[in-house]
């Protein structure tokens, strides 16, 4: 099954110089990977806003911490 989605913008409070780019890139494979593996929520609903709560950051690594992003993002869709 093909998924598409469509996250418009991503606020991150608190955050320095990082590297949007990477966070991005590590946000778009580890939920690619999480909807493959798991699929979508069944009772999931269009929403214009997801409230993601706290992540890990791994300083120096910016791609990690996207991937962090993801499963955060990964666990308010189930909510």
């Amino acid at each position: 099954m093909r998924y598409s989605v469509d996250i418009g913008e991503v606020v991150l409070h608190g955050f320095g110089s990082v590297d949007r780019h990477r966070i991005s890139a590590g946000l778009s494979e580890e939920l690619g990977r999480l909807l493959t593996r798991d699929g979508l929520p069944g009772k999931m609903a269009a929403r214009d806003q997801l409230d993601a709560g706290g992540i890990d950051i791994v300083p120096g690594d910016d791609r990690a911490t996207g991937r962090n992003l993801a499963r955060s993002v990964h666990a308010g869709l189930r909510t």
